[in-house]
């Protein structure tokens, strides 16, 4: 139906009933606005449509009264209807909004209030074009987030709680590990005092080495926990190193000697500007990664290249790779492929490549993984010329 009342309030273009929107909206009469209006993407996406030059016209689709609960007739007929179910911190903001100041910009968020009270979130899309007769429109879309915006904040706060728990959890696993490992190093550094057999000693070995592998499982947890606090709070330390240099101290590190074979195709004298603990650190945990899920011999190669702007760095092995399914989700806390074996083989606890991320993450870049069962895997990290 359109009504055309020059007596008693603006043009008004409205439909019943969604079998009757969709088709005006597909194929409008000769109606320049509604003609130039797009259909909804959702049954509960509003669309409406404003002239800008002269008179004002409005159109305004069925989904209005699906996400309002209010008659879309009366918001059309009714301005103070549509104005009065604003939240009153956004109505003003909504104003500048619906008459068509702000098309072009970025999506606006404000907040409606439905009969029963409830408050909704709705997020807007608007912007401008010229109908047929060459009256400037403005068109706009509206959607309700709220469930999104519940969603999201859903999970951040899990994510924080995850984070603090497992920061307190680390923390008071090291403070009793201290002392066990100060008196067993004491003990052993000296058996003979303490009136320790050889067996004794062997035995107070295997302890501390189980001391220091606890250690080192919470001191991951609580590097982990505390990445995201530190990519807000800590600056990196900027300075220019070589590359090349880089890769060979991980390489010393990883090479175990027993058939893993490294090349490091890196051109002499690369120097990149970086923070070299978090990058070293980085690199070195998705070599160990490679090194540690390979069957030997393996051979690992460090790649350098350039693109618009960026480092690029990879890693490459030819060990079993992974599918589709381990590769969405191998950058995730504690997660490991297959569980089963590696969390036990490998001595893994499924940290390495968060924390890797987590750093490159620190230092402005990302982390990519490609892969093929059977043929290995390509780790690539790209990180900014030009950091802030």
């Amino acid at each position: 139906m359109v009504h055309n009342d020059q007596e008693t309030g603006p043009d008004v273009a409205i439909t019943p009933d969604h079998t009757s929107d969709q088709n005006q909206l597909r194929d409008p009469p000769d109606n320049s606005a509604e003609r130039t209006c797009c259909p909804a993407k959702t049954h509960n996406e509003i669309v409406w449509v404003r002239g800008l030059e002269g008179r004002k016209r409005v159109y305004l689709n069925f989904a209005a009264e699906n996400v309002w609960g209010i008659d879309a007739q009366t918001l059309l007929e009714n301005s103070e209807a549509l104005i009065g179910s604003i939240h009153p911190d956004d109505r003003e903001s909504f104003k500048i909004l619906f008459d068509g100041e702000l098309a072009g910009e970025n999506p606006s968020d404000y907040r409606i209030i439905l009969p029963d009270g409830t408050i909704r979130l709705m997020r807007a899309r608007c912007f401008s074009t010229r109908g047929e007769d060459n009256q400037v429109l403005y068109i706009g879309t509206a959607t309700d987030i709220t469930e999104e915006r519940d969603a999201a904040t859903a999970r951040e706060s899990e994510a924080e709680q995850r984070s603090n728990f497992l920061s307190i959890t680390s923390h008071e696993l090291r403070t009793p590990l201290q002392p066990v490992l100060g008196y067993l190093h004491l003990m052993l550094d000296n058996p003979q005092h303490f009136g320790l057999t050889a067996e004794g000693v062997q035995y107070l070995n295997v302890i501390r080495d189980c001391a220091n592998r606890m250690s080192s499982i919470t001191n991951r947890i609580l590097v982990m926990s505390l990445a995201d606090a530190e990519r807000e709070l800590v600056q990196p330390y900027w300075e220019t190193i070589s590359l090349e240099q880089l890769a060979a101290d991980i390489v010393g590190v990883c090479n175990t000697g027993d058939g893993m074979a490294y090349t490091i195709d890196i051109p002499p004298g690369q120097m990149i500007e970086t923070d070299r603990n978090y990058l070293y650190e980085a690199l070195y945990e998705i070599c160990g990664n490679a090194v540690k899920h390979s069957a030997h011999p393996c051979h690992v190669v460090f790649r350098y290249a350039e693109e618009s702007g960026n480092h690029v760095i990879s890693i490459s092995d030819d060990g079993p790779g992974m599918d589709e399914a381990t590769r969405t989700k191998l950058f995730q806390p504690f997660y490991i492929g297959d569980r089963n074996n590696l969390s036990r083989m490998c001595g893994r606890l499924g940290l390495g490549l968060t924390i890797a991320r987590k750093n490159i993450e620190i230092l402005g870049g990302t982390v990519s993984v490609d892969s093929i069962p059977q043929q290995g895997s390509t780790f690539t990290i790209r990180l900014p010329k030009q950091h802030p």
